[in-house]
């Protein structure tokens, strides 16, 4: 048996678990870590006091979850553990490279706040389930890229929010979120909801129009669709590479498929 507890502690996730981690709790565990990593907090902080761990492998399902967590959302995973002993395996195990081990969630905590964080301006609104969300949306993601004197991105980022907020209403009564995080060279679109259906970009016959999420997929190199703990989240990272250039190119070859079709 494994129980996992996940409250929120000085901004970030706190995730608990007691119990035994085996071959038969490891998917149980891998996926919680997953979901909480995209309900957007900067970090997850996961105490390993309580579980009983027979066999090393077991502790690659952290290395595992992290490998798993897409580009978005770019978070922290870190291991809490009192025991030294258990702090040194998981570095032998190389367990530490891609989650740091602490003594203790508040150690991790500290550790994690004074760090750089990568996105130095993040900002987020919660929209109704009307079809004037839509514009709602364009307008929130125009004002803040303009902000940031991002205005090269506005057009990408907005037709990318644009395809993940009617894609949101067509799925669920319950609006969506926006959440919009830059740098000075890249921004990252995000919105939930909760519908727990996938997002799946379809294959389409050569010549048919282009669809929303072929759009996503010509504007980003990276999109996803991830679970979360209330349904899910559709992302994108729009890169310094990332520009119309790819609708042009979609669409250049929308129009050859025709040509050759006919």
């Amino acid at each position: 048996m494994l129980s996992i507890s996940v409250d929120t502690c000085t901004n970030n996730i706190v995730m608990r678990l007691v119990g035994v981690l085996d071959d038969r709790t490891y998917r149980q565990v891998h996926d919680a870590v997953i979901k909480a990593a995209v309900d957007g907090l900067p970090a997850v902080i996961i105490d390993v006091d309580g579980l009983e761990v027979h066999r090393d492998r077991a502790w690659a399902v952290f290395t595992s979850a992290r490998w798993r967590v897409p580009p978005w959302p770019d978070v922290v995973i870190a291991l809490a553990c009192r025991d030294p002993l258990v702090r040194r395996r998981l570095t032998d195990l190389s367990v530490a490279r891609y989650t740091p081990v602490y003594s203790s969630v508040a150690a991790a905590a500290a550790a994690i706040g004074e760090g750089d964080c990568r996105y130095v301006h993040r900002a987020r609104e919660q929209f109704g389930p009307h079809s004037f969300s839509v514009r709602a949306t364009q307008i929130f993601v125009r004002e803040h890229l303009m902000a940031r004197s991002m205005l090269g991105k506005i057009v990408v980022a907005s037709t990318v929010a644009t395809v993940f907020a009617e894609n949101a209403l067509s799925y669920t009564r319950h609006g969506f979120d926006v959440r919009l995080e830059a740098t000075s060279e890249d921004v990252l679109v995000a919105v939930s909801d909760s519908s727990t259906t996938p997002l799946i970009r379809r294959e389409r016959a050569p010549g048919s129009p282009a669809a929303g999420l072929d759009i996503v997929a010509a504007l980003c190199r990276h999109w996803g669709s991830t679970p979360t703990s209330r349904g899910k989240t559709v992302w994108a990272h729009i890169g310094p590479d990332d520009t119309l250039d790819g609708i042009v190119e979609l669409l250049r070859r929308r129009r050859g498929a025709v040509q050759a079709a006919s």
